[in-house]
């Protein structure tokens, strides 16, 4: 049976299906129990804020 690996696929955000939750909290400040522990990187250190995005 053949398999089909694709790395780097498309994000999520880039697909057209609809994701109403991400519509709802547009705008809205990332929960911590979603961000957790994460390292910032040198591209989000200066950030004072982290909304949610949609597309």
């Amino acid at each position: 049976m053949p398999c089909l690996f694709q790395s780097g696929g498309l994000s999520p955000m880039d697909l057209f299906d609809d994701k109403p939750m991400l519509h709802k909290h547009a705008g809205k400040e990332i929960p911590a129990s979603m961000k957790g522990t994460q390292r910032l990187t040198g591209m989000t250190s200066g950030q004072s804020a982290y909304p949610v995005c949609r597309l």
